[in-house]
């Protein structure tokens, strides 16, 4: 009854079904009035699902009947860069606008964080060369804000770059500080986003989190990659574990976050266990995508019994089916046809159907040849055994009749 606008940010950070859900709904007929904004970061696009199957849904059909523009906020330019640094830096060091801008990378965010180091670096030491007080490289300013952080911010920051992605504030508040979050974590936090270290995120409720909540995140890649480089392996393995517990008693869970941490910090035992239980909840929920991560991922754990490995096996096949992906779903239900004696004709049969719908029209045959014999049927060879097959059932039909016998 009136216009609606849907904005998504971060949609690299999104999930296939959820995709596949937006794009449902926005296929025609009868599409809605509605003005669809879309943000994400360019250099995720070739390693996102979400992003990718986007891309084919505004290629078919919906890229022809609904309006798109696509605007990309690109780099500054080494001129664009420079003007801006010489903005921001005291009338003495405008010279080194142009090394600022080289350095950035285009970066706004980084220029404006360079030349505020370089000014604070000239009032603090008028005498000193900045260059050789600061070391002009953007992770050498990075590494020397973060020594400068107390200790219960930087211990904040470094959960967060850890966790890699979008996590539960009280989740990480919990895993760093423990019984003295109410004490050290609103300063820390305070501190950090007035550094330009870190920022929130809210999210929705979801399947395994009962409420919105809010979420902390690096402010920038840049920034996670050169803390990440500081930590040991054992700091970074301890802390992963620490912020999965922590999940899981702030009831924040989201699967693959879970299972991310689980495996990172070394429990792949528990990390299995968790991709069979949830892989089933997806399934059941018709999240296929998500399903089809969480079964693979409880197969390369390496720890499964022979039984639950079957089991995946069997769900994983599944899940692609409902996914879209009939034929690596008809691969597996061939393979599960040779370890289940039991139930190698019905694996059979289904992997022939998988291959007839990818249109693999051989392998399907192939299949569908071994499996008729036993059901007492053959394919006729010729046209004419076919019409004469055409007969002879047209015949039986008549002589038995269409009345239902139980």
């Amino acid at each position: 009854q009136r216009p609606v606008v849907l904005f998504i940010d971060d949609l690299q950070w999104g999930d296939p079904d959820g995709i596949s859900l937006l794009l449902e709904l926005l296929r025609p007929p009868n599409q809605p009035r509605l003005l669809l904004l879309v943000a994400y970061r360019l250099e995720e696009e070739p390693s996102s699902a979400a992003l990718l199957l986007l891309r084919n849904g505004l290629s078919g059909e919906l890229g022809q009947s609904a309006s798109i523009v696509e605007l990309q906020v690109d780099s500054l330019s080494e001129q664009e860069g420079e003007a801006l640094a010489a903005m921001l830096l005291p009338s003495e060091l405008r010279q080194r606008a142009a090394t600022i801008a080289s350095e950035s990378g285009g970066s706004p965010y980084f220029i404006t964080e360079l030349s505020r180091s370089f000014a604070d670096g000239s009032r603090e030491e008028p005498s000193a060369d900045p260059v050789a007080v600061h070391g002009l490289t953007l992770d050498g300013l990075i590494r020397a804000r973060v020594e400068r952080l107390p200790e219960a911010p930087r211990k904040l920051l470094a959960a967060v770059a850890v966790a890699g992605q979008p996590i539960s504030r009280a989740a990480t508040a919990l895993a760093v500080y423990g019984d003295a979050i109410e004490t050290d974590e609103p300063q820390a936090l305070a501190l950090l986003r007035s550094e330009c270290l870190i920022r929130f995120r809210h999210a929705q409720a979801g399947p395994q989190s009962p409420g919105p909540r809010e979420e902390l995140l690096t402010y920038h890649d840049r920034i996670r990659e050169v803390i990440l480089a500081g930590l040991l392996p054992g700091d970074v393995k301890a802390q992963h574990l620490r912020l999965a517990q922590a999940l899981v008693s702030c009831g924040h869970v989201e699967p693959e976050q879970m299972l991310f941490h689980l495996q990172n910090g070394g429990d792949l035992d528990g990390a299995a266990r968790y991709a069979v239980q949830t892989a089933a909840q997806a399934y059941d929920a018709l999240a296929y995508h998500q399903a089809v991560r969480l079964c693979r991922t409880a197969l390369a754990t390496g720890k499964l019994t022979a039984a639950d490995e079957l089991l995946i096996k069997a769900r994983l096949a599944d899940s692609l089916v409902g996914a879209g992906h009939p034929k690596e779903a008809g691969e597996i239900y061939m393979e599960l046809a040779g370890r289940e004696p039991d139930n190698a004709f019905n694996r059979r049969r289904q992997a022939a159907k998988q291959f007839f719908i990818s249109g693999h029209i051989e392998e399907g045959m192939q299949v569908l040849e071994s499996l008729l014999p036993l059901a007492g049927l053959k394919i006729p060879k010729t046209s004419f055994g076919l019409l004469g097959s055409l007969v002879c059932y047209q015949l039986l039909i008549a002589v038995r009749g269409l009345e239902f016998r139980e």
